[in-house]
């Protein structure tokens, strides 16, 4: 990811505008559209005034792979835990399928606290509690289906 790329992305993270990120540290929305466009870059004044916003290291803005944040990588975990969980109670379990969702139930809520104490500040906008919640919802929906088929 350019560094155009990761202010844009840094900006529309945090819900600003263009206007309102030049403002914040104090350069016009022209010069935020060309380093977004890659068109110019910024100073090392304003690398730093723009770490210090988004609360981010310059190497960070700077560093051209993009790492998956730890909420990213909860989503990557609900799922793995109920795969095998589902293996788990297909192949070896002489318990109900209501125990099993009631521990992953535990287990989701327990790696979510974490993650929330962890990211409290990425998870005060809207996309950061949707991409952290999504994946335990949309789960706990199809283990609760796919529960009740089994069962019947």
């Amino acid at each position: 990811m350019s560094i155009g790329n990761k202010i844009k992305s840094l900006r529309v993270e945090n819900n600003m505008t263009q206007d309102e990120l030049g403002k914040a540290i104090f350069v016009t929305r022209n010069a935020i559209s060309k380093w977004e466009t890659n068109k110019g870059m910024p100073s090392i004044e304003n690398l730093e005034a723009l770490a210090k916003l988004f609360d981010i290291s310059i190497d960070e803005i700077m560093n051209e792979k993009q790492s998956r944040s730890m909420i990213e990588n909860h989503g990557i975990f609900v799922f793995v835990i109920s795969i095998l969980s589902l293996i788990i109670y297909l192949f070896q379990s002489p318990y109900s399928m209501t125990l099993f969702i009631a521990i992953q139930i535990g287990i989701y809520a327990f790696s979510t606290i974490i993650v929330v104490i962890i990211n409290s500040k990425q998870l005060r906008y809207k996309n950061g509690v949707y991409r952290l919640f999504m994946p335990v919802v949309i789960t706990l929906f199809l283990q609760g289906l796919l529960g009740l088929l089994i069962e019947l």
